[in-house]
């Protein structure tokens, strides 16, 4: 979580700033309070695919949840792969970061066995691909695991290519990442990780950094862990024209928690039990 000193005036502070177009997800003129949270598939529907592959968001797509999560990487030769970790080797056969190795290489490995063998031919997605299977008939949360100007550059630039900017909210815990991507692009949506609070800092030091890193960040989203929201703090959070997502709701109960602090999305690793409850 970046660290600022606290400000006790947010919401004055908020009123000298414009945080520009709604994002992704604000598509309608719906009070927040009225929203239904949206469901967004942690790495598609990961519970019966193998995580990050098209098997796994065609099924999630399919079964009519919001949005579908995924993460990102630059490969040698310059292609924008879906994986979650740096290194290769977790969810499939291969060895070796990411940035080090070319596409073909990745391309050409196993990435279903590990979950099972009726999955033995998914392969490790490239961003092009998922963008033009499913275009903007979803919406998209996507994780950015690089960290230069150049990776930035190529992932809106393909978003733009494919006409596809407003439908994606761009994350990552690196505010100066996300900073840098709204300089590029003001157009974007970007939302921030939040961390549970330490153990020396009290609820009210941390939300106030919290809404101070908001604020100068330009940012639109704030993912926060369920511990630290209250129906107070997301009143706060909607007053300065924030969105709040609550992350991996993978039960009952802290699905209808989210549903009850009236947050305007959830991540979760349990599709069929979210949508059963929405």
């Amino acid at each position: 979580m970046v660290v600022i000193p606290p400000l006790r005036h947010a919401v004055q502070i908020m009123q000298e700033r414009s945080f520009g177009p709604k994002p992704a997800f604000a598509k309608n003129d719906i009070v927040f309070k009225n929203m239904t949270p949206k469901i967004i598939a942690h790495r598609g529907d990961r519970e019966h695919f193998p995580e990050n592959t098209i098997a796994s968001f065609k099924s999630a797509v399919d079964k009519g949840v919001d949005a579908i999560e995924l993460d990102i990487h630059l490969s040698k030769d310059k292609k924008l792969i879906v994986h979650h970790d740096y290194f290769l080797g977790t969810t499939n056969n291969g060895e070796g970061l990411i940035s080090e190795e070319d596409s073909q290489y990745i391309k050409s490995l196993d990435a279903g066995s590990w979950f099972s063998d009726q999955f033995a031919n998914e392969k490790v997605p490239f961003l092009e691909e998922v963008f033009e299977l499913f275009g903007d008939k979803i919406v998209y949360e996507i994780e950015l695991k690089g960290y230069t100007a150049e990776f930035l550059e190529i992932a809106l630039g393909t978003a733009k290519k494919y006409g596809l900017v407003s439908s994606i909210e761009f994350t990552s815990p690196h505010a100066q990442v996300l900073s840098r991507v709204k300089e590029m692009e003001p157009n974007a949506t970007i939302g921030v990780f939040i961390q549970e609070y330490p153990s020396w800092m009290s609820a009210s030091l941390g939300e106030d950094i919290i809404k101070g890193t908001a604020i100068l960040g330009r940012l639109d989203v704030v993912h926060c862990p369920l511990l630290i929201l209250s129906k107070e703090f997301v009143g706060q959070l909607h007053d300065l024209g924030l969105k709040v997502h609550a992350a991996n709701c993978d039960t009952e109960e802290s699905i209808q928690r989210a549903i009850e602090l009236k947050v305007d999305q959830f991540s979760t690793n349990k599709v069929d039990l979210a949508l059963s409850l929405k």
